[in-house]
């Protein structure tokens, strides 16, 4: 008896992390395709279509746009980008409570060597996902 309550319990906490590991990753996979439009858009020179996947708390549209026109010039063509890491939190510091998804990338633009990128989403109230932050250091070509 007490073998098979052992038995049951283990079955049920490995089944629990299972049903975790797979929530995890289609939550990754969801954000994952939010950064995909968000990247398209930038480089198609769609800025304030990216806005519309910016949390609306972080900053106002016209500051925004302005600030990846800018980038973009500065940066030059865009040459490839290759995600290195992504990680999905349940809280971040400094953050308010809920979900976020960190993507890192390594990416290639004409002025600029060295070049990564990082991009933090984190889902709204609605099972949205939202940039709340865009972050890039780079070593400048010239």
């Amino acid at each position: 008896m007490k073998k098979t309550l052992l038995t049951f319990i283990i079955s049920i906490f490995l089944i629990n992390s299972s049903f975790s590991q797979i929530s995890t990753e289609f939550q990754l996979k969801e954000a994952s395709k939010v950064a995909v439009i968000f990247f398209n858009n930038l480089h198609s020179e769609n800025f304030s279509k990216t806005y519309t996947l910016v949390y609306p708390k972080i900053i106002d549209s016209l500051p925004w746009v302005s600030s990846l026109e800018h980038d973009m010039d500065e940066f030059g063509e865009f040459g490839g980008r290759i995600e290195v890491s992504r990680e999905f939190k349940s809280s971040l510091d400094g953050q308010s409570y809920g979900y976020y998804a960190i993507f890192e990338y390594e990416c290639n633009y004409k002025n600029t060597s060295e070049h990564s990128e990082q991009l933090i989403l984190q889902q709204n109230d609605k099972r949205k996902w939202k940039i709340i932050s865009w972050n890039y250091m780079f070593n400048s070509e010239e």
